[in-house]
């Protein structure tokens, strides 16, 4: 009986110590109110799916979101379920050799035919995204669609671009992970779900959700990487010089394509294909352990599909690459590639505004953080710029960062910023910020310094 006991003991650690590595709690045990209530099929399939980036160079975002409209759409989500928002300037581009088409694979098919885009240009933006999942009556009675949903429907949202630290890209500014998950938790007390789940490509997208989620609320979000890690591009094109898909992206749009029903599929089991098929970076799980128990089709569609996107998929690892440094090995392939020496020296000169722009940004940040020690908010500059603390304080640090957003450099234009906004979150978790007044000071401190140290610089756009 002792050695019967021990080993049930040594099983429950097990279990427990494993949730905790997933991003689960030892108090979030399995809702069974919410799987039976999610096995009545008494409830309507909702999905948001959005590339929150614009340009060519950043091709494969629009090409991911365009590649799961035709997932879901396969699968039988109805297409007034659907919201859409991508900035829409990929397709018929100038650069696009292929006017109307976007791929998602190399050689492979349309992925933007026949697709319905909701929101285009200016209207790709953190205010209608969360109002969209809010069901904005306002946005409503415009005519734009937005999440109808109500207390037993299942809402499934996608989201493909770049981030920082606690910090998701629009093409014109950015949304916070205290922003995000504020308005999950609107959703979650105003009945607009009973069951919801996220998948999010960005870097450091884990930084979204960690020590801020709820484990108890019927909500599952996935990223494509840990809290302190880059995710990747894959796949480069030579024909369009771009790469096509991110490589966490890919894995989930494949096995959801290849995937004739998605019934027999938990989410749990597509997190598992997806993590050991994603091999440069660590996708991460996180909030209600519920929900990852529940078929991938209560969230992408339980119609059988009748074929598949794609014949045969290439090897993920191949050409893939930091989503950081992305846009660098895209043009020094470019550079490569050409013969005629006018624009070779065109490309190679932008390629040098870039690296010029990535040291001023190194240097200046460096400097921003530098007087906000002497000003008492951090004790070494090096502690600060060699380390990452675990974000804790979701709401100050948010506040911060968009003061950095509108002071310093605009995190959504000037992208290479992002890799240093794990400092900013350094400086909260170290002075332990809880109070408005301290919060700010900083934030004052901060507009000031970056008045006097940043100012205008030549750089379009430092990615």
């Amino acid at each position: 009986m002792n050695i019967l006991k021990a080993f049930f003991v040594i099983t429950l650690i097990v279990y427990f110590n494993c949730s905790l590595s997933n991003g689960f709690s030892i108090s979030n045990l399995p809702n069974e109110d919410l799987i039976r209530q999610s096995n009545d099929s008494n409830f309507k399939i909702w999905a948001v799916l959005v590339a929150g980036s614009n340009t060519w160079s950043n091709y494969r975002h629009q090409a991911d979101v365009c590649h799961a409209y035709q997932v879901l759409i396969k699968h039988g989500v109805h297409p007034d379920n659907i919201i859409t928002m991508m900035y829409d300037d990929i397709a018929h581009s100038k650069s696009n050799p292929t006017p109307g088409v976007i791929i998602n694979i190399p050689g492979g098919v349309n992925v933007y035919s026949n697709i319905t885009i909701d929101y285009r240009h200016s209207d790709v933006n953190k205010n209608n995204f969360m109002n969209v999942l809010k069901g904005d009556a306002a946005l409503k009675a415009k005519g734009k669609k937005v999440l109808d949903s109500g207390p037993n429907d299942h809402v499934f949202v996608y989201f493909s671009d770049h981030g920082g630290a606690g910090v998701l890209c629009f093409p014109r500014n950015v949304i916070t992970s205290a922003e995000l998950n504020s308005t999950l938790q609107w959703m979650k007390a105003n009945n607009r779900f009973g069951a919801m789940t996220l998948y999010i490509e960005a870097c450091e997208s884990g930084s979204m959700f960690k020590n801020i989620l709820p484990q108890d609320e019927s909500i599952f979000a996935v990223t494509a990487s840990r809290p302190d890690e880059s995710s990747y591009a894959i796949y480069f094109d030579d024909e369009r010089e771009i790469y096509l898909a991110d490589e966490f992206s890919i894995n989930w749009l494949i096995d959801s394509d290849t995937e004739k029903s998605l019934v027999n599929e938990t989410l749990e089991k597509q997190f598992t294909i997806v993590r050991s098929k994603t091999k440069k970076s660590t996708p991460q799980q996180f909030g209600d352990h519920s929900v990852r128990r529940l078929s991938v089709s209560q969230f992408q569609g339980d119609e059988n599909a009748d074929h598949s996107l794609f014949n045969s998929v290439p090897d993920t690892v191949i050409n893939s690459i930091s989503s950081v440094n992305a846009p660098i090995e895209s043009l020094r392939r470019s550079i490569l590639k050409r013969t005629d020496p006018i624009e070779k020296a065109a490309l190679t000169a932008h390629l040098g505004t870039i690296l010029a722009g990535r040291d001023y940004v190194n240097t200046t940040i460096r400097s921003i953080i530098g007087k906000l020690c002497q000003k008492g908010y951090c004790t070494n500059v090096d502690d600060i710029m060699e380390t990452r603390v675990p974000l804790t304080n979701h709401q100050a640090y948010s506040e911060l960062a968009l003061q950095f957003h509108k002071s310093c450099f605009s995190l959504s234009t000037h992208r290479h910023t992002l890799s240093y906004l794990y400092a900013f979150a350094n400086i909260i978790e170290d002075l332990a910020v809880r109070d408005k007044d301290k919060l700010n000071t900083i934030s004052l401190a901060l507009k000031l310094i970056c008045k006097r140290y940043v100012g205008d610089h030549r750089f379009k756009a430092i990615i």
